[in-house]
């Protein structure tokens, strides 16, 4: 019982670090995801 215990306290902290390194990939995927943008944008300006 004790084990039980001791592993149910542990996950949310474990969660709670998965979810802060989640966003920071998703924050980065999304600038990378601009910047790409921002070139397809301007080779359509060029060749337009």
């Amino acid at each position: 019982m004790r084990n039980f215990d001791s592993i149910k306290r542990r996950p949310p902290s474990k969660i709670g670090c998965c979810a802060s390194s989640d966003f920071v990939r998703l924050s980065l995927f999304l600038s990378l995801v601009k910047q790409i943008w921002n070139i397809i944008l301007q080779e359509r300006g060029t060749v337009s």
